[in-house]
């Protein structure tokens, strides 16, 4: 769970007018020498508006060899989300929920020869880089309406300082090359 990608889709879906929330504990049972134990692991991000609940794990692949067994984890763990979900709130009809997996780009192309595990799972899998451009127009907006306000938000203020200046950059290059 990097944490950074936590922060920009804690931003982003917030910024779209969900509720959001981090680190949501998920209970889940093992047995251990016999007698059954409760444990907990931690599911990154919910976001909540009034028509649909999403469930988001941000992952990494970068060291991992046996993906196939990584992703069966993601889809365990998607279970236990499941259970809990069931046993402890009673979702409206009216509110549909989607489990989301973000991940690198670069680790969204690993993973593609695996992307049927996922679906039987039905786990969406999302490139960071898909919420790049929208969050970037949200915190233009966002610090637009905290000027008003006379306030400021740090965060967002260097995201949209550092789009802009990798824009810059690579426009510069081509510039450069075509010389």
């Amino acid at each position: 769970m990097p944490r950074y990608m936590i922060e920009l889709l804690q931003r982003y879906y917030h910024c779209l007018g969900y509720y959001v929330r981090i680190s949501i504990p998920i209970p889940y049972k093992k047995r251990i020498h016999g007698v059954e134990k409760t444990f907990y692991k931690f599911l990154d991000l919910a976001a909540l508006n009034d028509r649909e609940l999403l469930l988001i794990e941000c992952k990494s692949f970068k060291n991992v060899k046996n993906l196939r067994a990584a992703l069966e984890r993601v889809c365990r763990f998607y279970d236990y989300v499941d259970e809990a979900l069931k046993s402890s709130f009673s979702i409206s009809h009216t509110i549909t929920v989607r489990k989301l997996m973000f991940v690198e780009d670069d680790d969204l192309e690993r993973l593609k020869p695996y992307s049927k595990i996922l679906q039987k799972c039905g786990i969406e899998i999302q490139g960071l880089s898909s919420i790049v451009d929208e969050l970037l127009k949200c915190s233009i907006r966002e610090q637009e309406l905290r000027k008003t306000r006379g306030e400021g938000d740090i965060v967002l203020s260097i995201i949209a300082f550092l789009i802009r200046s990798l824009n810059k950059a690579k426009s510069s290059l081509v510039h450069e090359r075509h010389t």
